[in-house]
């Protein structure tokens, strides 16, 4: 088959041939302007577009160079349902599917004539489709296998889905692999691409179910007396998960989202308790899946007396009460000193574990406290007290500091005698006996006026300590402002032996007297 048409139009003006090329042509010859002629003619079109059966097609020829006008021509057998009309080629491909090979030939209007010719294939496919068919619900663990079947496009195809963790899709739609404990049905759809230009696209419903599973067969290990939290944890499905207790007698309460929480009462000797669950997902239709005889083990608490319960600074003449706590153990408890002396006038309640009384005597008191449990357990902690006097001297130096443990003390900050002198601060000391390895907190707030301070811990040489700062534990430790415009003070220091170091307020402003006051709040004191 062998069509043509020519274009373009000349007249004469002033003598003088102007040549008027019509612009669906691409345009008259003459390129390259000057004396260097004409650029060569050539086809600039490398390739054509494929087709689609039923679809409507339009692709058009271009070419560049030559001179004057510009005619096509073109050899070859078009695809069904395709014409060429000089131009473009266009129409709707009735099939069937198949490569067409043609050849375009362009000439110009040169004498003699230029020509250039370019081969092109032109492929029809039907229009790609998928069928998922029916997907076989996948399991964890076991070896999976499903094909897409796909139809017209131009292969090879390329597929677009969310899989299950542990599956994949080739080039030619097979989905294989293993599910792993972390796969979840995927229920996204699925797109999939051909190789045609342009590509061809086609969605098909894809819902690929992995199986719903109760994946926990015993809760951890609680302990008797102790807070407790765990998770019964399902694998495969479509989250979220809905969970049921269908049977059992765990000592905690199981939620409807897995979680079984709560405090076991405290036992003397090992337990084991069942639970029986059901879980339903959030799949259309829902999956259930169900397991019995989770098992959950109470143990008895080791009976110890943590660190902080370590007794507080008493004064002389007041009111003193403290309680030890215990944990976990099982009550009643018995408590009893066991080396060692109370303060004068302090005793311990031996059913509660309270220190209690008015001491009347200044000084230190160590001594061993030892707490039996129901189940005859025991423990046994080293303590000290400290009992201040009342009232108390100036302590503005390392040699005169105060002794203080945890608790709160009320203080009013030791003027220097040099009112409005910064050279001479108004400062405090206090001294701290750490038994063992322990976190501090010091709490500096003034009460009464408008008092500036600055806390600094310190050893008995007066050098500052470099063990403040959670969570490193690794800075100096000195504060000034807790925080922008609050004049409060607070430091953290680790201790990591038995150590005695001092606490060193300063009032900054050089005009502290008596009436300014503040509160000190020491904890964690061991």
């Amino acid at each position: 088959m062998s069509i043509a048409r020519s274009c373009g139009a000349a007249r004469l003006i002033s003598g003088v041939l102007l040549s008027l090329v019509l612009a669906a042509c691409g345009g008259g010859g003459g390129g390259g302007g000057g004396n260097n002629g004409p650029a060569p003619l050539s086809i600039s079109t490398t390739s054509l577009n494929d087709g689609v059966v039923g679809v409507a097609y339009s692709q058009e020829v271009f070419a560049t160079g030559g001179t004057g006008q510009r005619s096509f021509t073109l050899s070859g057998t078009l695809p069904p349902g395709l014409e060429f009309d000089g131009v473009t080629i266009s129409g709707t491909p009735s099939g069937p599917p198949g490569t067409s090979d043609i050849t375009v030939t362009v000439t110009d209007s040169a004498s003699p004539a230029k020509t250039d010719a370019q081969d092109f294939s032109i492929r029809i496919a039907d229009p790609i489709a998928a069928d998922a068919g029916n997907v076989p619900i996948a399991t964890i663990g076991v070896a999976y296998d499903h094909a897409i079947a796909v139809t017209g496009g131009i292969p090879p195809y390329e597929f677009l889905a969310n899989l299950p963790s542990g599956l994949s899709i080739d080039a030619d739609g097979r989905i294989t692999g293993t599910p792993q404990p972390d796969a979840l049905t995927a229920n996204s759809g699925m797109n999939i691409l051909d190789s045609a230009t342009p590509q061809q696209l086609v969605g098909v419903s894809f819902h690929l179910s992995v199986a719903l599973e109760v994946a926990t067969t015993a809760l951890p290990d609680a302990t008797g007396g102790v807070s407790y939290s765990a998770a019964v944890l399902a694998q495969g499905g479509l989250p979220n998960y809905d969970w049921q207790m269908t049977g059992g007698n765990i000592p905690v309460i199981f939620h409807a989202n897995g979680i079984a929480d709560g405090t076991p009462d405290a036992t003397c000797a090992s337990s084991t308790s069942t639970l029986d669950v059901r879980v339903t997902d959030s799949d259309n239709p829902a999956q259930v899946a169900t397991r019995q005889g989770i098992t959950l083990t109470v143990n008895p608490g080791l009976l110890t007396i943590p660190a902080t319960a370590a007794p507080p600074v008493g004064t002389v003449g007041h009111p003193y009460s403290h309680g030890l706590a215990v944990t976990p153990g099982v009550a009643p408890y018995t408590f009893a000193v066991t080396a060692g002396a109370l303060p004068s006038q302090v005793a311990l309640d031996t059913s509660t574990g309270l220190l209690f009384g008015t001491p009347d005597t200044e000084g230190t008191s160590n001594f061993t406290i030892r707490v039996t449990d129901d189940c005859g357990s025991t423990a046994s902690r080293d303590f000290s007290i400290i009992i201040r006097g009342a009232p108390q001297g100036r302590n503005d130096s390392i040699a005169t500091a105060t002794p203080l443990g945890n608790g709160p003390i009320v203080a009013s900050i030791s003027p220097s005698g040099h009112p409005n002198s910064v050279f001479s601060p108004d400062e405090d000391y206090y001294e701290v006996q750490a038994h063992g390895a322990s976190t501090i907190t010091v709490d500096l707030a003034g009460i009464e006026g408008e008092i500036d301070t600055v806390v600094e811990i310190v050893n008995s040489n007066g050098s500052r300590l470099q063990t403040c700062g959670t969570p490193d534990f690794n800075a100096e430790c000195m504060n000034d402002d807790r925080a922008p415009g609050n004049l409060d003070s607070f430091l953290e220091l680790r201790i990591n032996a038995p150590t005695t170091f001092y606490i060193h307020i300063v009032e900054w402003r050089g005009d502290g007297r008596p009436d300014l006051r503040y509160l000190l709040l020491l904890s964690g004191i061991n």
